[in-house]
């Protein structure tokens, strides 16, 4: 086994920091592994990258399997670094990377009987990608693999491969392992996967930007102005505030409910205003309803107070714009909150 350590820098860093809004920064490990292939049965870990805060610096650690026997030792230098951290944060971790560590432990224990102690039940595990999921089709991204939303949030991969290439890179550097001419080649293909689990582990840095996205999808805000707003005859509520941490990237969202602008710390939604008359339906029973007339906005899925509508079969519904709800700070912070969540495709 041989250990790559490296201190994280640049902007990599400003990113990283973002972590400890959310969680203690010594609380926190991130992981990614590589493996010869998706089914631990027939497949091994060759590397096993580490990002964490020690020594008062951010840090990437790269557990490498240079021989392809030094599996159980990778593992199990992971599984005792475990022990000392409450948050397991990974990309998609859930599904691959913990089930498979899970299950490469039980072979090697079976097949070479050494158990190797620790387990995963001591950690909260993070899962970035099923935060970010949620929100893929708002975002306008193509999919959610780990280097795209890396993309959206701006940043550019030094490697091109990706895990899957990288096997039979991997492969062909042990079987080179005996050749004193092919050391050049070795290096070569070496640096091709290390750079790659470098890099996600780096990446991973990028993506505490999902934790704020997804703090503001949740409709998690700070407080919130209500003005009207006149452009070209068509008048709009405008609902502005403040995140409480800065988003990664610029959103802009747009639905027939309203137009939700978000960049760095600040946001606006907004909605048009609909002046005439509605009714009130008070019950399903023909003439039930009382006629109101005035000023209205439409409201979300989970409606905030009374609704007006056009029809009594309508889905969409109204709240009339009024000293009740403008002049209640709790009802105005309800309606940007659940608005929000729903045009970010995360409904509360």
């Amino acid at each position: 086994m041989k250990i790559i350590d490296e201190t994280i820098k640049g902007s990599a860093l400003e990113a990283a920091e973002m972590f400890a809004d959310f969680y203690p920064k010594d609380e926190i490990l991130m992981f990614d592994i590589e493996t010869t292939g998706l089914s631990p049965d027939r497949a091994f870990i060759y590397l096993i990258g580490l990002g964490f805060y020690s020594d008062g610096q951010w840090q990437i650690r790269l557990l490498f399997n240079d021989d392809g026997s030094s599996e159980p030792k990778i593992i199990e230098t992971f599984m005792d670094m475990l022990k000392r951290y409450k948050y397991l944060i990974h990309f998609n971790g859930d599904r691959f990377d913990i089930p498979f560590v899970k299950r490469r432990m039980d072979i090697i224990r079976t097949e070479t009987g050494k158990a190797i102690s620790g387990s995963f039940n001591g950690t909260e595990s993070v899962d970035l990608l099923k935060l970010i999921r949620p929100l893929k089709k708002s975002l306008g991204l193509p999919n959610i693999k780990q280097k795209t939303v890396e993309r959206y949030f701006g940043v550019n991969r030094t490697d091109i491969y990706n895990g899957g290439q990288l096997i039979e890179v991997y492969l062909g550097y042990l079987r080179l392992k005996n050749d004193p001419d092919a050391h050049k080649e070795r290096e070569l293909r070496k640096d091709l996967f290390i750079q790659h689990n470098r890099d996600d582990m780096e990446g991973m840095y990028y993506l505490s930007g999902i934790l704020s996205l997804r703090e503001f999808a949740s409709g998690n805000v700070g407080s919130i102005t209500a003005d009207a707003s006149d452009s070209g005859g068509r008048i709009s509520l405008v609902f502005k505030g403040k995140t409480l941490h800065p988003l990664p990237t610029r959103i802009c969202i747009k639905n027939d409910k309203a137009i939700l602008i978000a960049e760095g710390s600040v946001y606006s939604l907004k909605t048009d205003i609909f002046t005439g008359r509605l009714n009130y339906y008070f019950s399903r029973r023909e003439g039930s309803m009382s006629e109101r007339e005035g000023c209205f906005i439409v409201q979300p899925s989970d409606p905030v107070i009374a609704e007006y509508k056009l029809k009594a079969k309508d889905k969409a519904s109204y709240l009339e714009i009024n000293d009740m709800f403008l002049g209640n700070s709790d009802l105005v912070h309800t309606y940007t909150s659940r608005m929000i969540s729903e045009m970010t495709g995360l409904k509360q």
